[in-house]
């Protein structure tokens, strides 16, 4: 009996690490939702979506491999810059913008920092 106990702690312990990975949200789904929420000036969703992008994600850069085929600008650090100035935090904002490497920027956004 406690080998039995023993073995569907075991597999439920399996089954539940699995389904939180499957279910994880990707770095690039959240870098999207987060850009789409600072464009919409949705600031706390933004910041969360970024958040989620920036601890999940890859390195900043000018053309980062998304996903298959897909490379595109990836610059979390830059558009939750932008959601901390709109929210009125400052140093938070500055801290942000100088993790940014200017090289990775397009035109527009170098006007904005």
């Amino acid at each position: 009996m406690k080998n039995r106990t023993v073995a569907i702690l075991i597999a439920v312990t399996f089954i539940a690490c699995h389904c939180s990975l499957l279910f994880a949200e990707e770095w690039y789904v959240a870098y999207q939702a987060g850009i789409d929420a600072v464009n919409q000036k949705n600031w706390g969703v933004a910041e969360a979506k970024l958040k989620t992008a920036l601890s999940t994600g890859p390195k900043s850069g000018k053309k980062v491999k998304f996903y298959g085929l897909k490379f595109d600008q990836y610059v979390p650090h830059y558009y939750l810059g932008v959601v901390y100035a709109n929210t009125n935090r400052n140093q938070e904002a500055q801290n942000e913008f100088q993790q940014v490497d200017p090289t990775t920027l397009f035109p527009p956004q170098l006007a904005n920092l």
